[in-house]
């Protein structure tokens, strides 16, 4: 939900049959976001979903990491 190209790719993911798409970011209209605190070695994330929120602790330092693991998160 952070790229800005995010509509475009939502319209081709919903333009083809019935898909359920979820979008995911840092920022908060994402359908998976999360708030975290970056850390020498990693990153403490709280993430939030449409049915709950909860702690994640990262051994990946980079908010890159952190943004694929939301990726990952909205994929389950």
């Amino acid at each position: 939900a952070d790229d800005p190209h995010t509509p475009l790719w939502r319209g081709y993911a919903t333009g083809v049959g019935q898909r359920t798409v979820l979008t995911f970011g840092l920022s908060a209209d994402a359908d998976v976001s999360c708030s975290y605190q970056a850390g020498e070695f990693g990153s403490d994330m709280t993430v939030k979903t449409a049915r709950r929120q909860f702690a994640v602790s990262l051994a990946a330092a980079g908010v890159h990491n952190v943004r694929n693991a939301l990726a990952a998160i909205a994929c389950t």
